[in-house]
């Protein structure tokens, strides 16, 4: 049986490397093009993202988010890119749907040996706007909302509204509208945690909010079908003078906020409160007084976003808004 001579076997050897060597450069070429590829497309979610993001802010704010709005994010963020669609389902600044659409051609190089065509990468996105069923950021402040009916009548527009604290036992006349009778129960201190706030706690979260989301239920709902909405509190504490130094920053720098609003309390063993929160507001402190029988804290209530999660049709009418995206298919929003 003849055996190859050595130099069969370098030929051979030198063969299968160079076949090896194209096959590895063509994948290498082929993985330039699809790199390009997936980044294109990356970046083109990320820019109908933002888009549609911005869009949703100008359609709550009573603007027209496609007009220019849309088409102004997609053209910083991807300027090679062509919007194929915006359009809203809006019903109004309270509650709404924008859904932002676009394209970018993709070029090939090296693909086009093994027969990689040019093509289109595609991106869309819907955003929804709503009454928050979560918010972060809140200040530790919680409000009646029989004690805001005012606001609540009409929150369409920015208002100031001075809401009594109720001194139980005082001759000051102020109504209590959700303590009945026992304790104060118009405005006081919700506590987040559920584990007892102490002074430093509650200082920091009235200078900087609350950083974890805050859950809120409906209206007529309770605590044993929504424990998520339910927060411990004190209303006969309320704000005093131990906090008068982050009031006063909030009320100076003009700086707004959201608060959570609850629709009644129970009781709690050890003298505590369990609030049912249904909603938030967003607002800014103009004054208080935190002393005395007539003790006040009054509130500007201005329309606009908070940071949080849609959507709680089931809250009072708070003209407050979060938003959320909801699909990335423009004709699927089941999830909207």
């Amino acid at each position: 049986m003849r055996v190859g001579s050595r130099h069969d076997q370098q030929g051979a050897v030198m063969a299968i490397t160079a076949i090896a060597m194209v096959t590895l450069m063509a994948a290498a070429a082929l993985s330039v093009d699809l790199g390009v590829g997936w980044a294109t497309r990356r970046n083109l979610v990320t820019s109908t993202d933002a888009a549609a993001l911005a869009a949703a802010q100008t359609f709550v704010g009573g603007g027209d988010g496609c007009a220019v709005t849309a088409p102004s994010y997609l053209g910083t963020n991807a300027p090679s890119s062509t919007m194929t669609l915006c359009t809203t389902g809006s019903s109004g600044t309270a509650d709404g749907t924008v859904t932002v659409s676009a394209e970018q051609n993709v070029d090939v190089y090296f693909g086009k040996v093994v027969g990689m065509a040019p093509y289109i990468a595609s991106s869309s996105t819907t955003v929804r706007w709503g009454p928050p069923a979560g918010a972060t950021g809140l200040r530790p402040i919680g409000l009646c909302a029989d004690g805001i009916q005012g606001f609540l009548n009409d929150p369409t527009t920015t208002a100031t509204y001075e809401i009594s604290y109720n001194d139980q036992g005082s001759s000051s006349g102020q109504i209590d509208f959700c303590g009945n009778g026992q304790p104060e129960g118009n405005w006081g201190i919700v506590d987040f945690d559920n584990n007892g706030n102490s002074n430093a706690e509650i200082k920091d979260q009235l200078a900087n909010g609350y950083p974890n989301p805050v859950y809120s239920g409906t209206i007529g709902g309770n605590c044993t079908n929504e424990a998520y909405a339910c927060y411990e509190g004190n209303t006969g504490q309320g704000l005093t003078n131990a906090y008068k130094t982050e009031l006063a920053n909030l009320r100076d720098n003009n700086i707004y906020f959201g608060v959570p609003i609850f629709d009644f309390f129970t009781d709690l063993p050890g003298g505590n409160l369990e609030l049912h929160l249904v909603g938030f507001a967003r607002v800014r402190i103009i004054a208080y007084k935190l002393t005395g029988a007539t003790r006040s804290i009054t509130l500007e209530f201005s329309p606009g976003l908070i940071t949080g999660e849609c959507c709680n049709p089931g809250g009072p009418p708070t003209n407050t808004q979060s938003l959320e995206i909801c699909a990335v298919k423009e004709n699927d929003l089941s999830g909207c």
